[in-house]
């Protein structure tokens, strides 16, 4: 016998935790392509811009500054930054391109370590469910921070630097920063007038240094991941 189904409903933003794009100032993705001595890698980082900005090339300025004053105080100089994408997820989400002005290259001399070897940060929501973290992997930090594929104790204070001043950068209004960071997930819920992505957004609450190295990623092929 034939019964009627009700349709199934997905979780609102707020169900999962999440805020809409509407709820935030300003919230963008700045998606980092750089070629290392393995090939091209790439990550993202997620942000709340607090100010206003009144000129769209403030942009790339902010995701560019943000690299080179956390990231590449970690990473050798066979790193390079060739192309920042901008998503804004108030707007339609799409991606837009920088090229970042001047040199933007790792900072740490010797030998790199290889793509099994890089080194994770784990960022953190706060929340109970598998959303919650998030990894931040970077490439090419010295092999002389590593022993036995775990971070020595210079490794160990090198990673904590660098993850310090990238939470101290984006801790928002608790530290009168400008930026409050965030883990942005894109299709999370179904598009709709006013979130044309589907994009749902949490607050970063915390970062963890991994003691253990990993594999970085392959690179996905294209701009979105």
């Amino acid at each position: 016998m034939w019964r009627h189904r009700p349709e199934r409903k997905m979780p609102s933003l707020h169900a999962l935790g999440m805020l809409e794009p509407g709820e935030l100032n300003d919230p963008c993705t700045f998606r980092y392509e750089m070629r290392t001595n393995w090939g091209l890698f790439t990550f993202s980082l997620s942000f709340d811009i607090l100010i206003n900005l009144d000129d769209g090339s403030y942009y790339g300025t902010i995701g560019a500054a943000i690299w080179n004053a956390a990231i590449a105080t970690a990473i050798c100089r066979t790193v390079n930054l060739d192309l920042v994408w901008l998503y804004r997820w108030r707007g339609t989400g799409a991606p837009f391109p920088y090229v970042p002005a001047g040199i933007n290259r790792g900072r740490r001399g010797g030998t790199p370590a290889n793509q099994a070897r890089s080194v994770h940060i784990m960022m953190h929501t706060g929340h109970s469910d598998e959303l919650a973290a998030r990894r931040l992997v970077l490439p090419n930090t010295p092999l002389s921070w590593q022993t036995d594929t775990l971070l020595n104790d210079r490794g160990w204070d090198a990673v904590m630097e660098c993850a310090f001043g990238l939470k101290m950068g984006l801790a928002g209004t608790e530290l009168g920063s400008d930026l409050q960071h965030l883990i942005a997930y894109p299709g999370i819920v179904p598009i709709t007038i006013d979130n044309l992505s589907g994009t749902g957004l949490r607050r970063v609450s915390h970062l963890k240094v991994l003691q253990y190295t990993d594999k970085a990623p392959n690179w996905d092929g294209g701009i979105l991941g």
